[in-house]
Parts: structure tokens; C-alpha cells; sequence
């Protein structure tokens, strides 16, 4: 009954979705263009900006000579070549007087155009993990990646109120519109809204509106628009990122989709490029084997675009060379001071300054069970709808879904979750963090929940290429209104602060330190606080220089009692296992990870060692293309627990980590370990959702 009640209710906000989008302003019949009701103009291109696109040009040539123009086709992740194209044509001098565009083409032209530097757009796209910039959602507006963080990372660069027809270079971006049927032309407008409309896939990105239509990415009809350029030059350059992987299992049915949509694409492409086969100086970029989602090869698609614009240096001869503009160069001087910024707030908490004020409803997909910023009390994997509001320096979220624990194969679990968290940061190496989570577990009733509770500050103290520093201080608190039937208190409190820092030994391996302070007490009403010192220290060896294949994991970790207490253990630690019988100083660790029922007696510290050798795989596979892992490695783990004499316990076995990643741009971590737990003397499963790199 459940699942029908969620699949009419999907229905439900779909429809409202479309009667909304069909109803409100945005496709409102109030220019002639839509109202022509002709399947005749079908084929008859929406122009809009012109004139203006015109008199810009002439003002570049004085009418002098013959403006040079430059056509950038889409590809996605493949675009990036395209940088290096764009890099080897300003070393020749060679500035394009006007760029015709689509897809993932249309990022690259229009970025150039506001003044960008082929590397600045690049460390700015690459500034860190896309998933910040796109959040999978429920597609009630027509896609399932939310482009906000992009937008925002965008504005937060050119500025939130440029404008097309104001750029250094003219540009024409081209899309396809759902109300119409046809193509649209754009010379003018919002550069954000109409950067988002460029690259709209149609059901990976929401279409955008403009004036009136419902704009999606140009490239599912041509990649390739070489007739448009002529309309305004006979002198044209054409940059091509096309697609032939010879290596695709053509009766996967995603690919055959992808493919499929492919053909007609080419073969619109292909006839262009015959009919200006003998006066237009094409670029092949030599990427057509790599997947359109492949953006981590960023750097080494843009080379081979710079390698292919390198190979045409006799075709590009002849052309006017003007140099690098005065209104570009200032312009990117202008904009480096915001470009620093954006990667900063990459660099240190992977955040988008937000310049407007956005609110966003997407998937929540957030683990406790790293060690990155512990969360001691707590070590679940939060999975819901969220809503996000951000503001420039704050963020504020609403998660409603489920609290997932597979840590332990027979103690897995998901409950009801309702959570609310708040980060500020008022300057770019620190952060204020509160974060609030109610777990509905069902005991004793449904409605009462568990409470959990998290302050946290983080300051990145210092950063550079060899080394960083950071400080990491934190509240918790933790509260379950159920009594437990052994009389085991759940209610906790904790303080801990630690410093961290890491250090680049040489190309092979990065040494990770950190030291902290931590006081826990059974519960406030119990003020029996308990103090403990901690030290860490982590590597990974790499057995080649590019960090690939070979390594090996060694790492210490220690907790030291100052006042006698007995030490407890927590997930956070690293050690997964949930035995009764794992005692350290006779301190019980509860089925939820929680350290409990203090005791007098037993040991004031524990050491533990945890070692593993693996291999880091240089290509992961994938699933018709839109679901690959991003990241995968498989190693053999063995963690050495040193806590009631010379004898050790053990966790032993086989771990493998990788990121799902969809069309490269929301990445999905996970962790699952196979072995055998010598506290529990059984065969353990667990599965976690992050990885550690």
C-alpha cells in the first residue's frame, strides 16, 4: 500500500510539475515566434540578438577584412580539448572574432568569451569534485541532476548579472526548444540561464526557460553547426570532440540508446563538414575514444586538442593575427581574484559561494563513518530528500529519509530519519558547523526518537603543495529515550579537539598526522568526566609515481587515558567490529557503536595498527555509459588491535572501495569489507558508505 501511495504521489507532483511549466509565464504565447503554428518553420532557426551580434563583429574588423570565427562543438567531458585549442590559437596570436557553439562547447566559448583563459576555465572546472556542483533529484522539473552548485560556481566567477551580449568576444550559443520544436539562436540574454540551457541533456539536466521556451542542449541535433558560421564569415576554424569507441557492447540497451541518438547527430555533423570540407580549417581532436563522461581525463583530453590545433599550424597560417585583445587581458586580471576564491572554497570544505540566494530541493547523501571530521556518537548513512538554502558564506539543510548502519552484517539496519544541519563560514579556511539528527528506531515507541547532536569547528591553519595543518574541534551528544533491558545509559556527552596535519614525503606517498583531546562523560546529569589523549599517523605507499596500481596502507592510531579512566573505542576509529566480548579496560561497546557501562578495572590505553597491500585499477568499468566506477581499488586488510596485553585482536580480509558515478558528475562512495573478526570468532560483511583515498 506504501509504494502505491509513493508512486501516485510521484505522479501527483509530475503533473503539477508539467501543468506548472505549461502554464506559467515561461511558455506563455505571447511572442509571434511561438505563436506561429506552422510544422513548416519547424526546420526555421529562433534568432535572437542578431543585429547586435552583427555590429559587433564589424566593430572588431572595422570591415577591414574578413572576421575570423571559431566553431566549438559539444562532446561533454570531450569538450575539454577544446581549452587546448584554444590555448595553441592564442599562442599564434590568433583571436576568433565570434564563436558559434552548443553543448558542452557552449561552456568552454562562453567562459573564453567573459575574458577566461583556457587555464583559468580549466582550474576553475577542475577546482574540485563535480559532485558539489550537481546533486541528483527527483526529476519533477524534467531532469535528475540538479545544475545549481554549477550556476553558482559560475556566477561566483563572471559575476550574477553578466550578460551575453556584453562579453569580450561575441558568442552564439545554440539549443533546441521543446515548445516550438525548433532551433534557438542566442546572442543576448542572462549568461547563467542560458550556460545552463547549452548543456541541458534532455532527462539528465532540467530544461531552462527563455523568453518563452524551453531550452535544451543544441548538441542532440548537430554537434557540429558549421552552416551557422558561414552566415557570418567565410573564414572559419571548426574544433570537433566527436565519438567512436570502437570498444562498446552495442547490445548493452543503454548503449544502444546512446548511439542511437548519436547517428543523427553525426550524420547532420558529417554533412556540414562535406559541405565546407575545402574552406574551413577543421581541427579533429584526437579524444573520439574517450567516454563522454570521462572528466577526470580533463588535462589529457585539453593536451590533445593543443597536440591537434598543433598539427594544423599550416591551415592557420594565413589568418589575421591580432594578439591577445586588451579588453581579454585586463579582463582576466580582473577575474583571477575571483577565480583564487572559488578554488579556495574547493580547496578547503569542496563549497560554492552562492552570490544569489538559492534554494534547492535534491537527494541527500551524506556518511558518518569516516574519520575525516569525526562523528564519534554517531555512525550511519544518512539517505533522504533534502532541502538546501545558501547564501554566500551560509548553509542551511532540511533532510528528510532514512539512517542506514550495514557496518556489521548482523546488525544492519535503516530507520526513519529527520535531520537539520547549518555551516557557516566567514572566511574560506573556516567553518561553524550545528547539525541535529532524530532517528525514529521504534522502541519503545515508533515516535520517540533517538537525539543526536553536533558542534563543530574546522580552521585549515595552513596549506600549500608539501604541507597542511588544520584544527578540528567538536560537540556531541547523544540521547535514546528507550531504556536499554541490560540498564546500559545511552546517554553521552563528548568533547574533542584535535590538530591535523599531512605531508607530501615525495611523489609517492603522503604521511597524515594528527594529536587530539577528548573528554566523555555517561550522560550530562552524570558528571563523571573521563580524559584521554589520542595520536594517529597514516600513509599510503604508492609503488610508482603517478599513484596508481601498487600501494600499500600502514597506519598507528592510540588512545591514552590521563586520569585512569578506561578507554573506549568507537567506529570512528577505524576497528568495525561489534562483539561483546571487545573490552577495552572492561568498557562495553554497544550493538550502535557506542562506547558504554564503564568499569573500574582493566586497561588505560589501545593501540591499533591497521595494514593493507591492494591495487588502485587504472580504468573502472561501466554500464551503458551511465553509471561507471569512477574509482576502484582492491586490497587484502589485516587491522592489528593492541589493547589487553601482547596478544592482539584481529580483523582480517579482503576490502574493496570505488565511487559510482553517474554520467561522471554525482559520485556514490562505498566500502565493503569481507573477512573474519577474531573478537567475534565469525565471518563479518560490512559496507560503508565513503572511501579513503
Amino acid at each position: 500500500m506504501f509504494k502505491k501511495i509513493l508512486l501516485v504521489f510521484s505522479a501527483m507532483l509530475i503533473a503539477f510539475s508539467s501543468v506548472f511549466a505549461a502554464s506559467g509565464e515561461g511558455t506563455a504565447v505571447t511572442d509571434p515566434v511561438l505563436a506561429e503554428d506552422d510544422l513548416l518553420l519547424a526546420d526555421v532557426p529562433v534568432l535572437y540578438g542578431d543585429e547586435s551580434f552583427r555590429e559587433r563583429i564589424l566593430e572588431r574588423t572595422g570591415g577591414q577584412r574578413d572576421p575570423v570565427g571559431l566553431v566549438l562543438t559539444g562532446g561533454s567531458a570531450r569538450a575539454f580539448a577544446h581549452l587546448g585549442v584554444l590555448k595553441y590559437l592564442e599562442e599564434q596570436g590568433i583571436e576568433p572574432d565570434f564563436i558559434i557553439s552548443n553543448s558542452m562547447g557552449s561552456i568552454i566559448a562562453m567562459l573564453y568569451a567573459a575574458g577566461m583563459s583556457p587555464d583559468q576555465i580549466m582550474s576553475v572546472i577542475t577546482s574540485g569534485d563535480l559532485s558539489t556542483f550537481f546533486k541528483m533529484t527527483i526529476p519533477v522539473n524534467g531532469g535528475l541532476l540538479e545544475p545549481t552548485g554549477f550556476r553558482g560556481l559560475i556566477e561566483s566567477v563572471v559575476g550574477p548579472d553578466a550578460q551575453i551580449e556584453d562579453l569580450e568576444i561575441p558568442v552564439m550559443v545554440i539549443c533546441q526548444d521543446l515548445v516550438t520544436k525548433r532551433e534557438i539562436r542566442i546572442m543576448e540574454g542572462s549568461f547563467s540561464d542560458v550556460l545552463m540551457a547549452s548543456f541541458a541533456i534532455p532527462a539528465y539536466f532540467p530544461p531552462q526557460e527563455y523568453k518563452g521556451h524551453l531550452l535544451v542542449d543544441g548538441g542532440i541535433i548537430n554537434l557540429a553547426p558549421i552552416d551557422v558560421a558561414y552566415d557570418y564569415s567565410d573564414t572559419v576554424i571548426v574544433s570537433t570532440t566527436f565519438y567512436d569507441n570502437d570498444q562498446l557492447n552495442l547490445k548493452n540497451i543503454l548503449n544502444i540508446l546512446n548511439v542511437a541518438f548519436e547517428i543523427s547527430k553525426r550524420q547532420n555533423a558529417a554533412s556540414d563538414i562535406r559541405s565546407h570540407a575545402d574552406d574551413m580549417i577543421w581541427i579533429r581532436c584526437g579524444v573520439e575514444q574517450f567516454s563522454f563522461m570521462d572528466f577526470g581525463a580533463a588535462e589529457e583530453m585539453a593536451l590533445i586538442g593543443y597536440q591537434s590545433a598543433q598539427a594544423e599550424a599550416e591551415s592557420l597560417a594565413g589568418l589575421y593575427r591580432h594578439g591577445l585583445s586588451e579588453g581579454i587581458a585586463s579582463r582576466r586580471a580582473e577575474l583571477q581574484e575571483n577565480i583564487d576564491r572559488a578554488i579556495q572554497n574547493q580547496y578547503y570544505f569542496a563549497r560554492v559561494e552562492q552570490p544569489n540566494i538559492s534554494n534547492t530541493i535534491s537527494l541527500g547523501i551524506y556518511s558518518f563513518q569516516t574519520n575525516e571530521y569525526p562523528y564519534y556518537l554517531r555512525n550511519s548513512f544518512d539517505l533522504g530528500l533534502e532541502y538546501r538554502f545558501a547564501a554566500r558564506s551560509i548553509e542551511l539543510s532540511l533532510l528528510f529519509g532514512g539512517a542506514f548502519d550495514a557496518t556489521y552484517n548482523k546488525d544492519a539496519k535503516a530507520d526513519l530519519l529527520v535531520s537539520a544541519s547549518m555551516d557557516w563560514y566567514p572566511v574560506s579556511p573556516v567553518r561553524f558547523s550545528l547539525y541535529t539528527a532524530f532517528t525514529f528506531e521504534g522502541q519503545p515507541e515508533w515516535y520517540i526518537p533517538t537525539i543526536y547532536a553536533r558542534q563543530g569547528f574546522d580552521y585549515k591553519i595552513y596549506s600549500s603543495h608539501l604541507f597542511t595543518i588544520e584544527l578540528n574541534q567538536a560537540v556531541e551528544y547523544f540521547h535514546d529515550f528507550a531504556s536499554d533491558d541490560e540498564g546500559v545509559d545511552r546517554d553521552q556527552f563528548m568533547i574533542t579537539a584535535q590538530f591535523k596535519g599531512a605531508l607530501n614525503l615525495w611523489d609517492y606517498a603522503r604521511l597524515n598526522l594528527r594529536f587530539g583531546y577528548m573528554l566523555t562523560t555517561p550522560s550530562l546529569t552524570e558528571n563523571v568526566p573521563h580524559h584521554y589523549l589520542q595520536s594517529g599517523a597514516d600513509t599510503r605507499l604508492y609503488l610508482n609515481p603517478d599513484r596508481t596500481t601498487f600501494f600499500i596502507d600502514v597506519g598507528f592510531f592510540s588512545r591514552y587515558s590521563v586520569d585512569g579512566s578506561p578507554v573506549p573505542i568507537y567506529d570512528a576509529d577505524g576497528f568495525l567490529t561489534n562483539s561483546s566480548a571487545l573490552k577495552y579496560g572492561n568498557k562495553l561497546s554497544d550493538t550502535n557503536g557506542v562506547a558504554t557501562d564503564f568499569d573500574s578495572e582493566g586497561q588505560g590505553y589501545f593501540i591499533l595498527l591497521p595494514l593493507s597491500f591492494g591495487y588502485a585499477f587504472t580504468s573502472a568499468p561501466s554500464f551503458g555509459e551511465l553509471l561507471m566506477a569512477d574509482y576502484l581499488e582492491l586490497s587484502l586488510y589485516c587491522d592489528l588491535l593492541f589493547h589487553d596485553g601482547p596478544v592482539p585482536a584481529y580483523s582480517t580480509g579482503i576490502e574493496l572501495q570505488f565511487e559510482l558515478s553517474l554520467i561522471g558528475l554525482q559520485d556514490i562512495p562505498m566500502t565493503m569489507r569481507f573477512g573474519y573478526d577474531s573478537l567475534m570468532k565469525d565471518i563479518i560483511f560490512s559496507l560503508r558508505f565513503t572511501v579513503t583515498k
